[in-house]
């Protein structure tokens, strides 16, 4: 999968702050085989934040709930 086409799946997936699972993530992106993968989930997720987060080392947006997954906040975009 390219990272564009993780983009689309993360912008789907994780919507209006609601919380995402890293396996969520992985299962719908390369399939259940790969749900033990999470270091290549941030590794996607770093490259995403890279392209669309103003500051990527603090990132406003794609936001990581340690131990847990991922939660997209729109409501901080434009702000």
């Amino acid at each position: 999968m390219s990272t564009e086409d993780l983009i689309g799946l993360v912008l789907v997936v994780v919507v209006l702050g609601k919380l995402v699972t890293q396996r969520q993530l992985l299962q719908q992106a390369w399939g259940l085989q790969y749900e033990k993968e999470t270091n290549d989930l941030r590794v996607y997720l770093a490259q995403i934040r890279q392209k669309l987060e103003p500051d990527p080392a603090r990132p406003r947006y794609f936001i990581t709930e340690a131990r847990m997954g991922y939660r997209f906040e729109p409501a901080r975009v434009g702000r």
